[in-house]
């Protein structure tokens, strides 16, 4: 993998931990304004957040798998001219 596709993986992952994480704070603050002050909306606006969140994670996850799969299909693309270079 070269170092340009790295450094964007490794951005959009950040980029989409920081999502999680902003989600997720979202969601706590509603989820506390509901618990705390029985604010009808706050209930509203903690499920859309755990609903965003969730497709967030599959996303990222989805991402995560690809960038696996390529990293482990370079890893045998070197192995194998490796051995190529050998037998010759």
């Amino acid at each position: 993998m070269s170092e340009n596709t790295e450094n964007t993986q490794v951005t959009e992952t950040k980029s989409a931990l920081e999502t999680v994480d902003a989600l997720y704070n979202a969601y706590t603050t509603d989820y506390h304004k509901f618990v705390e002050k029985g604010t009808a909306q706050a209930a509203a606006r903690a499920r859309k957040a755990l609903s965003a969140l969730a497709k967030t994670i599959k996303l990222a996850r989805k991402e995560l798998q690809l960038a696996k799969v390529a990293k482990v299909a370079e890893k045998r693309a070197a192995k194998a001219a490796a051995k190529a270079v050998v037998t010759e």
